[in-house]
């Protein structure tokens, strides 16, 4: 029996003995001391205001989903898409690019310390074909060939909603063709896949996630019930309305920095857009739909800043503070096009407030004080700058005339001027 036993802890000792060395073996193939590519951001980010047509095409397709469509995207559109990644993720470079022969993409990441290295690089290439067909993956420096790649990761994304959608999706792929300017892609119906995706059983909450699913419901039900004006209401007000009852449920034992999360969350839902409830859970109750505001929230007596402050609070707290800038300036980016409102420096300021907004309100060092100053308040300048003489309305050549890109100087000064009004304001003093 020892004699057994001394086996077993051999055999279990070696064991992990050897995945320690596939591991680390892994790594040292994968892992390398310089980058593969090292882009020019700001010259990515030059075309993002031809992205909105390839936005509207994108929408079109589901709304189509019925028929035989063709899909086109632009070198600009690729170089702008993969500029905001990196703007989102200051550690990752990458590139886009397009040719007769192939199109291909090639991403380095700035890996924290560690003794094998300083980057992760990655490259793919997509081949002008009947259907989809992937050329050569590389991951440092392990390749796959394009088609063991290729079932991989559809078995992956497969496997992942448990259904065959993406296989099914990719069959309906019907051409990719390649040329120096564009890829255009043919796609057959796909009606059937939508409704198919629309039927999957949706996951079951967590116990922490019903928790917060019903500390929403709790908020969004104190907002649906407070007397509304026929006219425009500022923000303010419903901010002070919320944490006044978060503050409340605080004093009665609750975490202050999980209230304040769900009444912001709540306030996104009732006065930004209901699609938030998304990330939530079921919080539509009796009627089947979720109640939202009647009239139109403002700041600075400004309607797009109330969207602009919860849109930006909102994906502060659904992911990291780098994604919420890097959405928000690509828009403005994008509103540099002639149909579109300008660059606005004030847009970016209402941004800018709603991360720091949130990002203080859930600290758990900072959110029961924030609590006390907000709470029954509905005065803007608490939390909110002045705007006044921030420049806006920029079209491209404007924007490029006075900024040339961004990350220059002047740039950079309107950026370090709205955060210097931001850290004025005394609510985020504390």
């Amino acid at each position: 029996m020892i004699k057994a036993s001394k086996w077993l802890v051999f055999g279990l000792g070696t064991t992990i003995l050897v995945l320690l060395m596939v591991a680390g073996l892994t790594l040292f193939l994968v892992v390398e001391d310089k980058p593969w590519v090292q882009e020019d951001l700001a010259g990515q980010l030059e075309h993002a205001d031809e992205v909105q047509p390839l936005l509207q095409q994108l929408t079109g397709l589901l709304k189509r989903s019925r028929y035989q469509q063709f899909v086109q995207l632009s070198r600009p559109q690729l170089q702008s898409l993969a500029g905001l990644a990196q703007r989102a993720a200051p550690k990752l470079q990458g590139q886009i690019g397009l040719s007769n022969e192939l199109g291909w993409m090639v991403w380095s990441y700035h890996l924290p310390g560690n003794p094998f290295g300083e980057y992760l690089n990655v490259s793919a290439e997509l081949l002008p074909s009947e259907g989809v067909k992937l050329g050569t993956l590389k991951i440092g420096g392990i390749s796959l060939p394009g088609e063991r790649a290729q079932a991989v990761l559809l078995w992956l994304l497969d496997w992942k909603l448990g259904e065959t959608l993406a296989s099914d999706f990719v069959q309906r792929i019907q051409q990719v063709h390649l040329s120096e300017d564009r890829m255009l892609v043919r796609v057959a119906p796909f009606d059937d896949l939508v409704a198919k995706l629309k039927a999957l059983p949706k996951s079951n909450l967590s116990e922490a996630d019903e928790l917060r699913r019903q500390r929403v419901q709790y908020y969004l039900a104190q907002l649906q019930q407070m007397p509304m004006p026929k006219s425009d209401i500022s923000l303010g007000i419903l901010l002070g309305h919320v944490f006044d009852k978060a503050r409340q449920r605080t004093q009665s034992g609750a975490v202050a920095s999980v209230e304040n999360e769900a009444a912001i969350m709540a306030l996104v839902i009732f006065a930004g857009s209901h699609r938030f409830s998304h990330f939530i859970g079921d919080l539509s109750g009796e009627s089947g739909k979720i109640k939202t505001i009647s009239t139109h929230t403002t700041l600075a007596q400004r309607r797009d800043l109330s969207l602009h402050f919860l849109y930006s609070a909102a994906i502060k707290l659904l992911s990291e503070q780098g994604i919420s800038i890097a959405i928000g300036e690509f828009k403005e980016l994008m509103d540099r096009a002639k149909k579109g409102s300008g660059f606005s420096f004030v847009d970016l300021a209402a941004d800018m407030t709603g991360i720091r907004f949130a990002e203080l309100a859930t600290s758990p060092a900072t959110a029961e004080n924030f609590q006390q100053m907000m709470a029954g308040l509905g005065n803007e300048a608490l939390f909110f700058p002045s705007v006044d003489g921030l420049p806006e309305g920029f079209d491209k050549q404007a924007f490029k005339q006075r900024y040339q890109q961004v990350d220059s100087q002047a740039y950079k000064a309107e950026l370090e001027e709205i955060q210097k009004r931001i850290d004025q304001l005394a609510l985020y003093q504390g």
